[in-house]
């Protein structure tokens, strides 16, 4: 079956069967739940790469790679970055604000996912890194590229 045929059958029962409203709480609880997890996903990631780190030496060696570790750790992001990523992925309120205003909201759809690898590997290894900021960048990606793939949806609908 053709993507777009599908895409205007799961629109047309949608419209059938749920109000604009309902919809909408749908939406923001599903993009809740998924930012929330992206947030344990990343938490997590960033407590077993440190534990594995740690766990790996006797304590007398700990002090050389706690002064050695977080290098390798920001060496490991930006090989990640140039490598797989190819683009900035700053994040932070500033960018989603920037993207809000002058973007239209939008958001590229690697960064649902980039900031928490990067993050992973900064904070992991001991880099001085918060994780608010790529939590809040992720759900924000996670919003936009669902929304834009509703528009998407709308405007096949409309286009029918």
């Amino acid at each position: 079956m053709n993507d777009s045929r599908l895409i205007r059958k799961i629109s047309y029962w949608r419209i059938k069967h749920f109000k604009e409203k309902q919809f909408v709480y749908f939406l923001s609880i599903a993009i809740g739940l998924i930012a929330g997890l992206g947030a344990v996903i990343l938490k997590t990631s960033v407590h077993h790469i440190e534990a594995f780190l740690r766990g790996t030496e006797s304590s007398e060696n700990q002090n050389w790679y706690f002064l050695i570790l977080p290098g390798v750790g920001i060496l490991l992001t930006v090989l990640y970055i140039r490598i797989f990523v190819k683009d900035d992925i700053s994040h932070g309120v500033s960018k989603i604000l920037y993207a809000i205003s002058k973007k239209n909201s939008k958001i590229k759809g690697h960064n649902t996912y980039s900031s928490i690898v990067s993050c992973s590997f900064t904070g992991g290894f001991g880099g001085s890194v918060g994780m608010e900021a790529p939590i809040l960048y992720t759900g924000a990606a996670i919003g936009s590229n669902i929304g834009r793939v509703l528009t998407l949806i709308t405007n096949l609908l409309h286009s029918w």
